[in-house]
């Protein structure tokens, strides 16, 4: 228990010494002295995930304070935990996260109450270049975030994601960049059941994923409010069947640039026959170096006349003999464009 909590048990529905019980699912203003907050801490670091002080220079305080109520309680003299915040404890290639925590009273302790409320984990593990165990991340309440913007970037040994399999993202519009640069990934299966159809970007998400071969598990995502692919599998070496893809619905796409650029293990390009891109705009360098593509025959029936760039699209395409497919392409506009 704390020391400040001077009052007996019995008088749990008093004011007690900086603490104000406003109900049950209220949460709790304190005031404390510095000595208080030292407590307060040991009393945290063993109330959550069992750190112990081997971790305390390490934790990591990630969620920007300045947007969640001058709610820091390490090293806060006033503490109002009203909104959103998370911790991150790092050691070695492991990590241990805790949701936003409300301090409420009960039997003279502090105890914590885990809830989340998070919009925004843009950049949260960006460069952790050791992180290969990301488990902990399967109780991360996501339902509310809508911004995934290069979460997990250049992680590169980070492998396994089997713990975002339950993950909820139904109100994600951005997952630009969010596994950019992961390059021991070669497994996505886990993410075969995300709901992404409020998505508008998904630009570079799996920008050099160079182990990424199998794509299957985004058969059945719903893109139609995708209006930006750019990069979305540039530079994925090893990806050579894209047939998760020819499905999709990418009516409301605008930027198809540079979308399978590098991608050099792809040679068959017929799941995107039917693809309908008549919104696109920009398709710059879409197969750039794509060094084994030589039929592009699947692309015969696209409407692009609203694009008005296509520079470098079939850029060291090396072994493209026959262009005759695109003789129907309407390029009107991109001529006109650049005259």
């Amino acid at each position: 228990s704390i020391n400040y909590m001077k009052e007996e048990n019995n008088k749990q529905n008093e004011e007690i010494k900086g603490l104000k019980r406003v109900n049950e699912d209220k949460d709790i203003r304190i005031d404390l002295l510095e000595s208080e907050i030292n407590e307060l801490k040991e009393q945290m670091y063993e109330l959550v995930d069992n750190k112990t002080s081997k971790y305390r220079n390490e934790i990591n305080i990630i969620y920007k304070p300045e947007e969640a109520g001058n709610c820091d309680i390490f090293g806060k003299k006033f503490v109002e935990i009203n909104k959103d915040k998370i911790e991150l404890n790092i050691d070695g290639n492991q990590i241990k996260l805790i949701n936003e925590y409300k301090l409420k009273k009960g039997d003279n302790n502090i105890k914590m109450v885990i809830k989340s409320k998070i919009t925004d984990l843009q950049y949260m593990f960006h460069c952790c270049k050791n992180l290969k165990d990301i488990n902990e991340l399967q109780y991360l309440d996501t339902k509310y975030c809508n911004n995934f913007k290069f979460m997990f970037a250049r992680c590169s040994l980070l492998s396994d994601i089997r713990a975002l399999e339950k993950w909820n993202v139904s109100n994600g519009n951005n997952f630009e960049g969010m596994f950019a640069g992961c390059s021991s990934l070669s497994d996505i299966k886990p993410l075969h059941k995300w709901k992404v159809s409020n998505c508008n970007n998904f630009e570079l998400m799996f920008y050099e994923c160079k182990s990424l071969s199998d794509i299957s598990a985004m058969e059945n995502w719903k893109v139609f409010n995708c209006i930006n692919f750019s990069g979305m599998f540039r530079f994925c070496t090893s990806l050579a069947d894209i047939k998760a893809l020819e499905k999709w619905k990418v009516s409301k796409g605008s930027n198809f640039s540079y979308m399978f650029c590098g991608c050099s293990s792809l040679a068959n390009i017929n799941p995107l026959e039917n693809w309908s891109v008549y919104n696109g705009n920009t398709f710059e360098g879409m197969f750039y170096e794509c060094k084994l593509l030589s039929n592009i025959s699947a692309l015969e029936n696209w409407d692009v006349s609203k694009g008005t760039n296509f520079s470098y699209m079939f850029f060291r395409c090396s072994p493209v003999l026959n262009i005759k497919p695109l003789e129907k392409w309407n390029i009107v506009k991109s001529l006109l464009n650049n005259i």
